[in-house]
């Protein structure tokens, strides 16, 4: 990968030129700028500048295949420090950056840096928006804000750096707040998705979880991980299969029989061939009352299958040869098309955290997606592993509605916005739909 110069890497993160180099479009002096634009130099801004990173072999050799050797060779090729170098540049598209895990004190020492952010939020403050780019600028304005507060909650002595920030964030979500005809307004994308990801082998699935086929079962509740993580801003909905049509109705008495354990249901792949996991997040939104609402239109998908079934005592070697990862990702659009799908690529970098957001510290340990993924999901179900035990229950996918979805926790999240919206004097009313 090359890496930009410094120069370069300035004026990408100022938003003064495109991420392939070429020099922004000049708006006329009296005339607003498309909101994409602001978009794209928050988001950009919100990254930070390309960072060099320390790569796996699995990044330092992308045109090669694991090797064939022994297990703790395949191991290093995906977590191992090759000793590569590369560079980890800001995505302009990206849904989720890295503010979601707070900004970095350098950031917050920059006076350019944080007039910047209050420049560009207050651009998005004035804009007039459609219904999906409002649903977006209320996220950015939502991760900002909580990404923010994460940061001075561990740094008071941060606040009168970036308490300005905060209260413009929230006037920002605020403002874009939804009303029933919002939520109305917005589009269920579910059933477009492998169409517009141009990811045919998802058709199938979607379909099957549309017409609410018991062969999938749907968990409930999903998990809280994700909610905490990502500051509430998704619902995750999480549906189990097995690839065997002949083993459904034994796989679904088995998880729905009382004496199964949360160990019971976590190791599924070692008592069944073929499990196939599905997790897909949906945006949420605050609603004009201050709660939360899930929304119809999907922010990530990602599924796992087994072809065989796993075991502790198998070679990590032989475990990755037997599962499959596929991904989508919402990425931000155009004017036309403010959010758009794409399949993701397996050896794209990634860091070996949870959250997948490019680092703002150098130096950090990089592998591919793949691996990634491997690390979490290659021998258990791991949503039953997160948040310690919990009563879960089963149901055919989506026959619960998206208000049925959120558990009592996302009311965490709710309370912390009228507790800052206090703190700031943030005018809680919603502005108009757009």
């Amino acid at each position: 990968m090359r890496r930009l110069g410094l120069a370069a890497a300035a004026l990408l993160v100022a938003g003064l030129v495109r991420p392939g180099g070429s020099p922004a479009d000049p708006a006329p002096a009296d005339a607003p700028r498309p909101v994409e634009a602001i978009e794209r130099d928050l988001v950009l801004l919100l990254q930070e500048e390309p960072v060099p990173v320390r790569a796996s072999a699995a990044l330092c050799q992308p045109q090669a295949l694991p090797p064939d050797g022994g297990d703790e060779e395949v191991r290093r090729w995906y977590f191992g420090d090759a000793g590569c170098e590369l560079t980890y540049a800001p995505r302009a598209d990206a849904l989720v950056t890295s503010a979601t895990d707070g900004v970095s004190r350098r950031f917050l020492e920059s006076p350019a840096r944080v007039h910047r952010l209050e420049e560009l939020l207050a651009e998005l403050d004035g804009a007039a928006l459609s219904p999906l780019r409002r649903l977006l600028v209320h996220s950015t304005a939502w991760e900002v804000a909580f990404g923010l507060k994460r940061s001075l909650a561990f740094h008071p002595e941060w606040e009168p750096a970036g308490g300005p920030s905060v209260e413009r964030s929230l006037r920002v979500l605020a403002r874009t707040r939804f009303s029933e005809r919002d939520l109305a307004a917005l589009p269920a994308t579910l059933a477009g998705l492998a169409q517009g990801a141009s990811a045919p082998p998802l058709a199938s699935t979607v379909a099957a979880l549309l017409r609410h086929d018991p062969g999938y079962l749907e968990l409930s509740p999903a998990t809280h991980l994700h909610a905490e993580v990502l500051a509430g801003r998704f619902s995750p909905r999480i549906f189990l299969t097995v690839a065997d049509a002949a083993e459904r109705q034994a796989f679904r008495n088995y998880v729905e029989a009382a004496k199964t354990t949360n160990q019971g249901l976590a190791e599924l792949p070692h008592r069944f061939a073929g499990v196939h996991a599905v997790l897909v997040l949906f945006f949420n939104v605050f609603r004009d009352d201050g709660t939360i609402a899930a929304t119809p239109v999907v922010a990530f998908w990602q599924e796992y299958a087994l072809s065989d079934r796993t075991a502790y005592e198998l070679p990590f070697a032989e475990m990755a040869r037997r599962i499959r990862f596929y991904t989508v990702e919402g990425v931000r659009g155009g004017a036309a098309d403010p959010l758009r799908y794409q399949t993701v690529d397996p050896l794209r970098m990634t860091t070996r955290t949870f959250l997948d957001v490019k680092p703002t510290i150098p130096g950090v340990e990089v592998t591919t997606l793949r691996a990634h993924c491997l690390a979490c999901h290659l021998t258990r179900v791991a949503t039953f592993d997160t948040h310690g035990m919990r009563r879960t229950s089963f149901t055919p996918p989506l026959v619960r509605a998206e208000r049925e979805v959120l558990t009592p926790f996302y009311q965490v999240f709710e309370g912390r916005l009228r507790q800052w919206m206090d703190e700031y004097h943030v005018n809680s009313s919603p502005g108009p739909s757009r």
